[in-house]
């Protein structure tokens, strides 16, 4: 996986996430979701001692270390997408939704 600086990231995306065990490695396979279910990520796996996001090319977008983002390459998306809605659910002033994945069904016409 790679880290690419700043990069642009939009609510529909779909990307992947993986979640690490304590040995350092994948406790599961890829879990795809869209990018604005990536808060309901972090707090469902938040005792997970790593968990990674990456885009369809693999590249790193996100980055949390128990439950913590250490890194995000849209700090925009980071603070108006996922701190605003993963941040009352770590305080425990809203309820958490429920991580519900998205299915990825494409259509061969």
């Amino acid at each position: 996986m790679l880290h690419l600086g700043r990069r642009t990231i939009s609510k529909k995306e779909i990307v992947y996430g993986y979640v690490y065990n304590s040995s350092g490695e994948r406790h599961s396979e890829a879990i795809p979701m869209l990018a604005g279910d990536i808060p309901y990520f972090i707090y469902e796996y938040r005792n997970s001692p790593k968990l990674l996001i990456t885009d369809m090319y693999d590249i790193i977008i996100l980055e949390a270390l128990k439950g913590v983002v250490q890194y995000c390459s849209d700090t925009d998306f980071l603070v108006f997408n996922i701190l605003h809605f993963l941040l009352p659910m770590q305080l425990g002033i809203e309820k958490p939704k429920a991580f519900c994945p998205a299915i990825v069904q494409l259509e061969i016409a």
